[in-house]
């Protein structure tokens, strides 16, 4: 991890080449303008990112990809433990376990787009929140002679997986500021692999170990359910979501366009008047 961590640190560029060509085309812009005081930096500016990433709904946004991130981590971790302790499951019923439960992934990632057309990002986020819950409290309904439904529920996964990332992805895409898309990129592996992956069982692991497997996975699936009914109640009762707030990044984004528009427009003008009020000496000279 080290050797990976300074591979990424030194050998390999610090921006994007969309994100670098943005910043040359701002740059020149302005230069042609004749703002050289206030030319826009090499570097992306740190507070645009921050102001981005600081907005409620965006910390919501990854509020909600840790905590999936963090239930999938605590199935990774104890699933087979519970299989095999708890209802004393075959070696080879938890090897399936791992077959079927990216069924799902394949036919959802490849209508990705189509869901996100058909559904919004929201409605994706509501699947993945149920199919989550389902499973885990699907596990505490299992006895030793019923162990085997345990692979219907492991299909859920993949529902889970991917329509949470799906949504997830589009999502920073278009919250990101353009010369910041990678480090959102980024953020969000993190909420999900590292926030999520790295406390989620270690939090789960001490109930288990106190409380046992039943109350774990009950516990992990009534959190997740809550968070998906606050996440309903804002959709449908206070009409703001995330797709809601994409809408509103759109129109915040139009109106700067327009503005800068019309900014370029009246500094030709200037100029042209300028050009006009010439006199005819300096013409001549």
């Amino acid at each position: 991890m080290l050797l990976l961590i300074f591979v990424i640190a030194f050998g390999l560029p610090a921006r994007s080449k969309s994100e670098q060509e943005c910043y040359e085309r701002m740059n020149s812009r302005q230069q042609r303008e004749g703002d050289d005081e206030e030319a826009v930096p090499s570097q992306p500016q740190f507070k645009v990112l921050m102001s981005s990433l600081l907005r409620p709904q965006v910390l919501f946004w990854l509020f909600e990809v840790s905590l999936v991130g963090a239930g999938m981590a605590v199935v990774d971790s104890f699933l087979f433990v519970f299989l095999q302790n708890e209802l004393q499951a075959s070696t080879e019923l938890c090897g399936y376990t791992v077959g079927v439960t990216v069924l799902w992934e394949l036919p959802i990632f490849h209508f990705s787009k189509e869901l996100l057309s058909w559904l919004g990002h929201d409605v994706l986020f509501f699947l993945a929140m149920i199919a989550y819950t389902t499973r885990v409290i699907g596990y505490t309904l299992l006895s030793p002679s019923s162990a085997h439904w345990v692979l219907a529920l492991e299909v859920t996964h993949g529902i889970t997986f991917a329509c949470m990332w799906i949504s997830s992805i589009d999502y920073s895409a278009l919250v990101a500021p353009k010369e910041w898309s990678t480090t959102f990129q980024s953020i969000l592996q993190t909420a999900l692999t590292c926030v999520g992956g790295g406390l989620g069982p270690v939090i789960a692991g001490f109930v288990m170990d106190n409380y046992g497997p039943f109350i774990m996975f009950r516990g992990v699936g009534i959190l997740v359910g809550l968070v998906l009914l606050l996440h309903i109640t804002m959709v449908f009762i206070f009409n703001q979501g995330h797709d809601k707030f994409l809408a509103q990044i759109e129109a915040e984004r139009q109106e700067q366009a327009e503005n800068q528009s019309n900014e370029s427009g009246r500094n030709l003008l200037t100029v042209e008047s300028e050009d006009e009020t010439t006199t005819p000496t300096e013409e001549l000279s």
